[in-house]
């Protein structure tokens, strides 16, 4: 029995073999999704703005453009959107480029149609749950504030609030991983533009032109791929938020142009001629000194202070220990809901160990590793069999009670690599993510040690 089309979503299929075009949509129709295809990269992006995909399957191999080029954009149109792309190249580096310009996962043509249709479910369900959970916080009338029962929290709290319901420039420092997006979006949604939209856009592996059209527009023609006039994000969020993640590795071009929205909240077009206005409140933020980089020239100082108006500055999590735990238990309950699992809580020496560990990745290590527990465990309490073997050098000793038995690290790492895939069951982007290591780690290491991927 087929299930109603709605209840599945909207795929978008851009294959330019129309047998597999016709064979890919037709096995997706079947289990209820609604499907557009598309054969070039110039109908896909067409279609991606008035279909409104959920989900895109995405041939890197199109006869107008590469599907590289097409990943960001699309992320632009919708950055909750879900991408699968479709190679028949068996090289690592070009899946793992994929994964980094925001590809969720990847299929190698010849593709079973099977693992196909469960691949696209899959992260479907996992980008609605996405979707739902940014709803609800939306929709909360009270905000909680960031997660946290440390004084430094407590200041962090104090300043959003205090500076949420002004049109002030927000500067957001901290190292990467400490919840600087989240403490954009609790600005905006404390805010009278909390009706309004909140857009974000991380300025980090962008070019210039591409970081140019998706900040300012561009219009009909003003390069090779401008088919058709575009909005870009000050024009879209006027009325709202626009939050710049990763300021500090904005290209000089680019900086100019931004210093005079700030000055006149005035812009063009890339390719035009006349002059927009917009009423947009900027959030910016960086992992990044900018001091540094002014006093280096690697940044501009008339923008630096321009977005220097009321700075927060968001504390790594090893220099607030109070707000482990919180967060641990914050994180166990988002997933219990999300993931259907029945975790209670953390056994006494796994507490401990979470403690004890200094974090080097913030919270959104904290959450990975709580994540893969919660994978392992499914229900009961969470373990330090649950953990990463490298939360402790402790947990490196092999199985005798006398110390004298110990794993080579090569041997525990490979044994920790191949749990994690197979529990993620073989979902690359997912296990470099609990795992705490790149997409391209994740890769030398299989191919290091020979270890054979889940399907």
């Amino acid at each position: 029995m087929v299930t109603t089309a709605s209840s599945q979503g909207r795929v978008l299929v851009v294959e330019d073999e129309p047998s597999l075009r016709t064979v890919f949509s037709a096995a997706l129709e079947l289990e209820g999704f609604v499907v557009h295809a598309a054969h070039d990269g110039a109908s896909a992006m067409q279609a991606a703005e008035t279909f409104l995909p959920e989900m895109v399957l995405l041939d890197l191999r199109l006869p107008d453009a590469h599907g590289f080029d097409l990943i960001p954009r699309l992320r632009g149109l919708d950055e909750l959107v879900g991408i699968v792309v479709l190679t028949a190249i068996h090289e690592v580096s070009v899946v793992v480029r994929a994964m980094q310009l925001g590809a969720d996962d990847f299929l190698v043509k010849p593709t079973d149609i099977d693992a196909l249709v469960d691949t696209v479910s899959r992260h479907l369900k996992r980008r609605r749950v996405e979707r739902r959970y940014r709803a609800d916080r939306a929709r909360s009338p009270r905000s909680q504030g960031l997660v946290g029962a440390s004084p430094q929290m407590e200041r962090v709290n104090q300043l959003i609030s205090q500076v949420a319901d002004t049109d002030a420039t927000v500067l957001l420092e901290g190292e990467s991983g400490t919840g600087k997006g989240l403490a954009a979006e609790e600005i905006h949604r404390l805010s009278g533009r909390s009706g309004g939209p909140f857009l974000d856009l991380n300025c980090a592996g962008f070019s210039t032109s591409l970081l140019e059209s998706e900040l300012f527009g561009h219009e009909q023609g003003a390069f090779t791929d401008a088919s058709r006039a575009k909005p870009g994000l000050l024009e879209i969020a006027s009325g709202g938020t626009v939050f710049l993640d990763e300021i500090g590795d904005m290209p000089f071009e680019v900086q100019s142009r931004l210093l005079k929205v700030l000055e006149g909240r005035r812009f063009r077009r890339v390719g035009g001629l006349r002059d927009l206005t917009t009423n947009v409140r900027l959030v910016t933020a960086s992992n990044r000194d900018l001091k540094a980089m002014v006093r280096a020239g690697d940044f501009r100082q008339d923008l630096f202070y321009r977005l220097h108006v009321f700075l927060i500055n968001i504390p790594p999590l090893r220099e607030r220990p109070d707000d482990i735990l919180p967060l641990a238990h914050h994180f166990l309950n988002e997933l219990n809901h999300s993931m259907g699992t029945a975790i209670e809580g953390l056994e006494t020496t796994a507490t401990e160990l979470l403690l004890s560990y200094t974090w080097p990745g913030n919270a959104r290590e904290l959450r990975n590793v709580v994540e893969r527990a919660v994978i392992l465990a499914r229900e009961g309490r969470i373990g330090v069999h649950h953990l990463p073997s490298d939360l402790s050098p402790r947990l490196h000793r092999g199985s005798s009670g006398n110390g004298g038995s110990l794993k080579a690290l090569s041997e525990m790492e490979n044994d920790h690599i191949e749990r994690v895939l197979e529990a993620t069951g073989g979902n690359i982007k997912r296990a470099a993510e609990i795992l705490g290591v790149s997409r391209t780690t994740l890769y030398n290491k299989i191919r290091t040690y020979d270890i054979t991927v889940p399907s």
